[in-house]
């Protein structure tokens, strides 16, 4: 009998352990899981909290038993599940990547089509690394699917001045609070407390198969009020060097037949807070070429979408593009300068083509509606670093700047990454987008060599910058010896002097001296002597005296050769 029963036993268990493993593969189909993850920093301690939800998307219910996640955090302390009867247990063992969690749910039952939300807090030095102004969060776990990453911290310390993507910023009377809802990358980096600085690195070789000298020419990265561009090398000397109309800095080195040259920039983009009034040229109001939109019934059109606008605002034209134009299929944003496509026919083909259009047809649409309605409007072509709200890679991209009459500033739009990502670049100062030339009075030019993605190299740092503005003269020339260009007015001629570089001004008595943001230095050669510095004017008016000896003691000795020998004949 007992042998019969235990059989009996045995059957029922082999009979219903599939059933057990069966419900519990068939409660993990059941839930989805997402999380959010906040960061908290108070007096010296970072505080994270993680919340899960699960979410039973089937039409039965659902049984938990227990839960595993593995945190890639290390050193965690303070582990506690919050918002759980004490029934449920939380065990955690340090894994070689990470921390792994174990929570006993005994049996938790969800019902159909509804969720189970808990919290995990902890304290982690890893998940939050704060050095030299840079701090750098989580923002990914295995196995989860995160929403938000948030980050909180006292009002009064240094405000996060860039970040990895957009941000959404709200502060109260304590605390600043930043929240990251796109999220690509495994960590988010965040800069605190000043503009953020980039650093600049251009390393390309080119090649001349040809029989005759070819001169290839490259643009400086941008300088106005938003950025500035300081320059630590340039290897070799430029050949030519010159501002163009848009007052982008242009180089030109030669390449000699059947040659190359390794052609080495660096320095850095240095992102400013606005303060500077800026202004615009004629040429930022032209409407022809591209920028000229003759389709009347699209003029129209326009009209008529900004009569259901109350109060007319720049902004208002940038969503009648998105709204107007469409991507073409497969658009990606690249990591090289080809970017720009050899479909862009300017504002008229950008109506025409509506649905295929290229992110060029975003500017030319959008920069002839505005200045059609008199507002200056220019096109940038630029680079946008890593920035997990658009992709983990750097990219080259193209975008609008509008001239602001009421604070005297220019105003980024970019439509087609709006359109795109669902995301709008409306700052006036978006520390993400970095000038490389601007295109006013040319709609095709100055060009950007083509540039792969190990050519140039721009990547944030967390050293403090300064731009450099020194020049010194001597024997009637100038010494640029600061890190920033300068334009020498010397009376009619500007004439561009990079850093390192000494010009000569034979015919000048004096010199202005500009910085491209305006900075001002005059050089006067009115104390030299011949254009010797005063250093030099002494050492000069050493010699004329020591001179001026010497011929009084020639002329001695010949004074009295000519006394002896006219003794001599009286005699």
């Amino acid at each position: 009998m007992k042998n019969l029963l235990g059989f009996f036993l045995l059957t029922l268990l082999l009979f219903n352990l599939p059933l057990a493993f069966s419900d519990r593969a068939l409660a993990a189909e059941q839930l989805t899981s997402t999380g959010r993850i906040e960061y908290a920093y108070e007096k010296g301690r970072f505080n994270t909290v993680l919340t899960i939800d699960l979410k039973n998307k089937s039409r039965e219910p659902a049984v938990l038993n227990y839960y595993t996640i593995l945190l890639p955090y290390q050193g965690i302390q303070n582990l506690k599940l919050k918002n759980q009867p004490t029934s449920a247990k939380l065990t955690s063992h340090l894994q070689r990547n990470g921390t792994e969690l174990i929570i006993n749910f005994g049996t938790k039952v969800i019902p159909p089509r509804d969720n189970f939300e808990f919290d995990i807090t902890f304290e982690s030095l890893s998940g939050f690394d704060k050095s030299g102004g840079f701090a750098k969060v989580i923002g990914k776990i295995p196995g989860l699917d995160v929403t938000k990453v948030t980050l909180i911290y006292p009002s009064d310390d240094p405000a996060v001045s860039w970040s990895e993507g957009a941000q959404t910023k709200r502060t109260n009377y304590s605390y600043n609070s930043y929240e990251f809802t796109r999220i690509t990358g495994q960590e988010i980096s965040i800069l605190f407390g000043t503009p953020p600085t980039y650093k600049y690195e251009f390393n390309k070789i080119y090649l001349n198969e040809s029989e005759e000298p070819v001169i290839h020419e490259l643009t400086l990265p941008f300088t106005d009020s938003e950025q500035q561009f300081v320059i630590s090398s340039i290897s070799p000397q430029p050949i030519t060097q010159r501002l163009d109309n848009d007052e982008n800095i242009v180089l030109g080195f030669i390449v000699n037949p059947k040659g190359q040259e390794a052609v080495n920039i660096s320095g850095y983009i240095i992102k400013k807070d606005l303060s500077n009034d800026e202004t615009y040229q004629e040429s930022d109001l032209l409407t022809q070429g591209y920028w000229n939109l003759t389709n009347e019934f699209e003029l129209i059109r326009v009209k008529g979408f900004l009569e259901n606008k109350p109060e007319f605002k720049p902004e208002d034209l940038n969503t009648y593009v998105v709204e107007k134009l469409s991507l073409a299929p497969k658009s990606t944003l690249t990591a090289d300068t080809s970017f720009e496509s050899a479909l862009r026919g300017g504002a008229d083909v950008a109506i025409g083509r509506k649905v295929f259009a290229v992110p060029e047809d975003y500017v030319d649409l959008l920069i002839a509606l505005l200045r059609n309605a008199s507002i200056p409007a220019r096109m940038v072509v630029g680079y946008i670093p890593k920035a997990s709200v658009y992709t983990q890679e750097g990219f080259y991209h193209s975008w609008v700047e509008y001239y602001n009459f009421d604070t005297k500033q220019w105003t980024l739009l970019d439509p087609s990454l709006e359109d795109m990502h669902s995301k709008g670049a409306v700052e006036p100062n978006s520390p993400n987008y970095l000038k490389l030339l601007i295109r006013s009075s040319n709609p095709t030019h100055p060009k950007l060599p083509f540039l792969s993605k190990n050519d140039l190299v721009i990547t944030p740092v967390a050293t403090t910058v300064d731009a450099n503005f020194d020049v010194v003269s001597f024997d009637r020339s100038m010494e640029n010896r600061g890190n920033v260009p300068v334009i020498v007015k010397a009376g009619t001629v500007n004439e561009l002097i990079l850093p390192g570089q000494t010009r000569s001004f034979p015919s000048q008595t004096s010199l202005e001296v500009f910085t491209l943001l305006g900075d001002k230095k005059v050089l006067n050669f009115e104390n030299q002597i011949a254009g010797i510095s005063d250093k030099t004017q002494v050492l000069s008016e050493l010699l004329l005296f020591l001179g001026f000896l010497a011929l009084l003691f020639l002329l001695n000795i010949f004074y009295v050769r000519i006394n002896k020998k006219w003794f001599r004949i009286m005699r």
